[in-house]
Order: structure tokens, then C-alpha cells, then sequence
């Protein structure tokens, strides 16, 4: 029997196990291999993510010392996760040499990307401390009464530009931009200092002007700055900004401080002015109320409350109480009149009127029932009262056409009528004399006394004339007030006139001397200055343009429009 086959039969057998046996352990590699690359892949994307999330953390860390430097927290945050995540990836040296090789790829964008991030922070940290400085130091050059030399000036100034210097060697700013810190510090402070000083004041701001005008002087050699006047009221701090700063520019600011001066001048000129007439015209009320109350008269709490001054109508409802409703007219006159003496308001004339009015009674004259006057009287007379036109004399010719409340109505109203007519006088006296009580304050040229005494004198002669007719109860209309105004004005124009002709033309002489080359013509200085300027090479115009400007702005301020020149 041959036993191959049975032998071939069982190798077969063998051959098919080993394989098998040869597979399974294939598998086994296999599997371990996916695993491992698994794990590698897992960790590497998991080290991504918590490299972007240490990043978008620090990104928004204010601490940015300690994130490259310092606490080191990028280099620490980086490490923490690479450990953390390398850990996962096994033993396996191939899988750990290319999860590392992975993680710097991954890591070096992630790093690169977070320091510009950080290096914008510090750079605009760095930018806001020196804009800090600087609007310090402009907040502090601003004020016009600093306690500071031009020695410690120089001084702060040579320190902010220490700082910029230091800032463009360190890197990161551009000089170009940067600029010239001291200077723009310089100019920032005295756009604000010189407003601060001056806006609300006229005289001042053009008293900078003047000084403006005379530094420049001193620096073409031309005086010497013991020479210069009027700086001894001029803040020290005020001064040297004036002196710091380049001329050009220096002007341009008090220019527009000066219109800026102006425009405040006119509102509180008028906001003054209106308050005056509201209370002179309360007090006219109060008065004229005086003179023609009677002793049967009785006046209500509402006609006190229209007249009488705050303070004095505290007093009566302290000693009358709350809601008294009317007093008689003796107690109103008594009450009224020490009002207006307590205020000094009463001229001389007037305060005699009250007191005769007190202490004399006028006989009871005949008038209509209450409610049964003439109407068609009374609306005529209401209308002449209104327009300034009645007199007391027609009143009293048309007296038995009214009733007794109606007489007293229109009476109160003359005299009312009559002082708003003297505002009136007085607005056409001190328009006509260019007369300002704000701005002759602190003036003792000619020009200022000559336009003060004029606007006294006529003023003062219409008051007396209007006192004298309301104490004679005889009140002037408002023609005869402005006819009075008229001729007190070409009485007193010549004290006027005069010295604001010699002022204007001492004035524009010595300017001239300041501009080589000008000669001014008296009616056209305007167009001669022009001229003479037009006609002058760049470089002189350069030169005269800061006396040029000043020049024009003082001409046009104070002598336009007053019949001097065309």
C-alpha cells in the first residue's frame, strides 16, 4: 500500500493551517497600525484645536508683557498641550515622531499670527500713552493763569521731545507721522489758552493783538523788549505762549479770537441790555403806579406781583401772609416806593414826585360810573397812549368821558409810554456816539472820554429834562423825546467828532511807520494798504503780513462805518 498520498494529503493539511495562522497574524499588525494612526490623528487634531484656543485666549488678554515675555504664558500654554496630547499617541516612535513634526508645522502659523496680534496691542498701547502725554501737556499749556516760567516751558518741551525721539529709536512709530511733538503740543495748547483768555473779552483779545504786533517788532530789531507796553496786566504764562508760538499762526488765532470776543460781546451786550429794560421797565411801572395811585385806590396782589422786585415781594407776603388779595393805595404806595429806593432806581426828580405823590392827595375828580364810559374815547386815547402821543393835558380835557378806572388806566400808561420813550432816547444817543458802557470800561484814550462824555452829556441833559416833566406830571410823548435826543446830539457831536478823527488819524500814521514803503491815504486807507501790499515782492509780503493783517483787523474794528473814509 503506498502511503504518499496519505502524506501529500496531511502537508496540504498543514500548509492551510500555517497560512491561516499567517493571515490572523497580518490582521493583528494591521489593526495595531490603524489604531496607532488613529491615535496620532486624533491627537494631532486635537492639538490644533487647543493650540487656536490658547491663541484666541491670549488674544484677548490684556496682560501682553507676560504673554511672549515675562510669565511666559504662550510658551507654557504651548507645552501644556503638546504633553497633554502626545501622551495620547502612544509608544510608538514613528507615531510620536510624527505627531511632533506635526505639531511644529501647526504651531509656527498659530505663533507668528499671535505675536501680531500682541505687537498691535503693545504698539497702540504705546500710542495712546504718548497721545496721553501729549493732551496732558496741552491741558496743562491751556490755562492761561499757569504758575510757570519760559525757563520751565523749555524745559517741558525739551522733555516731550525726548519722548518722541526715544519712541522712534525703540521702533514702531513713524517719525514722518509723529511729527514734531513739542511744536503740536505748542499749538494745540495756545488754540485753547488764548480763547480761554480772551473770547469773552474784546479789550483783550485785541490787546493780544497789539502785543502780537509789538513782539514782532522785538524780533526784527526794531524795539527792544524792555520797550514793549501794556504786558504788565498780561498773564507771565499768556505772554510766553505768545512768544513760543510762530507769528503766523500765532495771529491767526487771536484773529479769530477776537471775532469770536465779538460775537460773545454783542449776545451779552444784548442779554444785559434787555435785562436792564426789564427791570426798568418793572420799575417804571412801579413807579408811574406811585404818582397816580389815590388814597381810595386799592391795588391786588396780582398788580405787586407784575412791579415789584422778588426780594421786595418776599417782604410783603411776610408780613401779609400768602393770597392777602389787595392792599389800599396808600400801603401800595408806601411798599412800592421803598422798593425803588432800596434799589437806588429813583432819580432826584423822581423820588420827589413819589414823596409829593404820598403826601398830597388830589381832589376826587368827576368821572362816569365804573363800566359807563365812553368807549369810543376811551379806545381813541388807548391808541395815542400806545403810540407814545397823549399827553396828560388831553387826558384831563377828556376825563368826564371816563370812568375812574379807565383815567387811572391811561394815566399809569402816559407815564409808562414816556420812560420806555426815554430807552428810546438814549438807544439813538449811544448809537449816533458809538458809546458802550462795556467797552469804555478801562479806556483812557481821548477817543473813549470824548465818546463817554458825549453820551453822558446828552443823555444826561434828555433824563433831566424827562424827570423834570414827570415830576410836573406832565410826562414828554415819545416825539418829544426823540426831538430832544436830536438836538442834544448835534449839540454835543462836535466833543466827538473831533477826537475820533484825530484818533483815527494818529493811528493809521503810526502804523505806517511799521510797513517800509506805505503811505497812507487818509479817505481810502483800505484800498492805499492794498495797494502798497499788492505791490510788494513775495518775500516782503512774507515779511508784513503779520503787521499787514493787524493793521486791516484794528482799522476795520474800530473806524469803519463812522463817515471817516469811504
Amino acid at each position: 500500500m503506498n502511503a504518499q498520498p496519505f502524506v501529500q494529503a496531511e502537508l496540504q493539511k498543514g500548509a492551510i493551517v500555517t497560512e491561516v495562522a499567517s493571515q490572523v497574524g497580518e490582521y493583528a499588525n494591521m489593526r495595531y497600525k490603524m489604531i496607532t494612526e488613529t491615535q496620532k490623528n486624533e491627537a494631532i487634531f486635537s492639538a490644533k484645536e487647543g493650540l487656536m484656543a490658547l491663541s484666541s485666549q491670549l488674544e484677548k488678554d490684556r496682560d501682553v508683557g507676560n504673554i511672549f515675555d515675562g510669565e511666559l504664558k504662550y510658551e507654557r500654554g504651548v507645552k501644556s498641550v503638546y504633553d497633554e496630547l502626545r501622551a495620547t499617541v502612544g509608544k510608538n516612535k514613528y507615531a510620536l515622531q510624527d505627531f511632533d513634526n506635526s505639531f511644529r508645522q501647526m504651531e509656527i502659523p498659530i505663533k507668528f499670527r499671535l505675536q501680531e496680534v500682541v505687537d498691535l496691542k503693545i504698539e497702540k498701547r504705546r500710542q495712546a500713552a504718548l497721545k496721553a502725554r501729549q493732551d496732558q501737556q496741552v491741558s496743562i499749556y491751556s490755562d492761561p493763569y499757569l504758575d510757570v516760567t519760559s525757563d520751565e516751558l523749555a524745559m517741558e518741551q525739551a522733555q516731550l521731545e525726548a519722548m518722541g525721539q526715544q519712541a522712534v529709536r525703540n521702533g514702531g512709530v513713524n517719525p514722518e507721522i509723529m511729527g514734531n511733538v513739542p511744536k503740536k503740543v505748542l499749538s494745540l495748547a495756545f488754540k485753547k489758552l488764548v480763547p480761554a483768555y480772551a473770547g469773552t473779552d474784546l479789550n483783550k483779545a485785541i490787546g493780544l493783538s497789539a502785543i502780537l504786533a509789538q513782539i514782532e517788532m522785538v524780533r526784527s530789531g526794531k524795539i527792544e523788549a524792555k520797550e514793549m507796553f501794556g504786558i504788565s496786566s498780561l498773564p507771565p504764562h499768556v505772554l510766553n505762549m505768545l512768544m513760543a508760538v510762530p507769528a503766523e499762526e500765532a495771529n491767526a488765532v487771536v484773529q479769530d479770537t477776537i471775532q469770536m470776543a465779538s460775537t460773545f460781546f454783542t449776545a451779552k451786550e444784548k442779554i444785559d441790555d434787555e435785562r436792564e429794560e426789564e427791570v426798568g421797565k418793572s420799575n417804571t411801572k412801579a413807579y408811574n403806579l406811585v404818582v397816580s395811585l389815590d388814597s381810595t385806590d386799592t391795588v391786588s396782589e396780582a398788580t405787586l406781583q407784575q412791579v415789584l422786585d422778588p426780594i421786595d415781594m418776599k417782604k410783603v407776603y411776610d408780613s401779609l401772609g400768602i393770597d392777602f388779595g389787595s392792599i389800599s393805595g396808600t400801603a401800595a404806595q408806601t411798599i412800592l416806593y421803598e422798593g425803588l429806593t432800596r434799589q437806588m432806581w429813583a432819580s432826584p426828580a423822581q423820588q420827589e414826585a413819589m414823596e409829593e405823590a404820598m403826601s398830597v392827595s388830589e381832589a376826587t375828580p368827576i368821572f362816569r360810573p365804573a363800566g359807563k364810559g365812553d368807549a369810543e374815547v376811551n379806545h381813541v386815547l388807548h391808541g395815542m397812549a400806545e403810540a407814545g402821543m397823549l399827553t396828560v393835558a388831553e387826558l384831563n380835557f377828556r376825563k368826564r368821558s371816563l370812568s375812574q378806572s379807565e383815567y387811572l388806566s391811561l394815566k399809569t400808561k402816559i407815564f409808562n409810554e414816556a420812560d420806555e420813550g426815554l430807552a428810546v432816547g438814549n438807544t439813538i444817543i449811544s448809537k449816533h456816539f458809538g458809546y458802550s458802557a462795556q467797552m469804555a470800561i478801562g479806556r483812557d484814550d481821548r477817543l473813549a472820554q470824548a465818546s463817554k462824555a458825549a453820551f453822558q452829556s446828552a443823555t444826561g441833559a434828555l433824563l433831566d429834562e424827562h424827570s423834570r416833566r414827570e415830576s410836573e406830571g406832565n410826562p414828554m410823548t415819545l416825539a418829544e423825546i426823540r426831538s430832544f435826543a436830536q438836538k442834544k446830539i448835534n449839540e454835543f457831536d462836535v466833543i466827538y467828532r473831533e477826537e475820533l478823527r484825530a484818533e483815527y488819524v494818529d493811528f493809521v500814521e503810526s502804523r505806517s511807520r511799521d510797513l517800509p514803503g506805505f503811505t497812507v491815504d487818509i479817505s481810502d486807507p483800505f484800498g492805499s494798504l492794498d495797494a502798497w501790499y499788492n505791490d510788494l515782492n513775495e518775500n516782503d509780503q512774507a515779511r508784513s503780513r503779520n503787521s499787514y493783517s493787524i493793521f486791516k483787523s484794528i482799522l476795520r474794528a474800530r473806524y469803519a462805518n463812522q463817515g471817516l473814509f469811504d
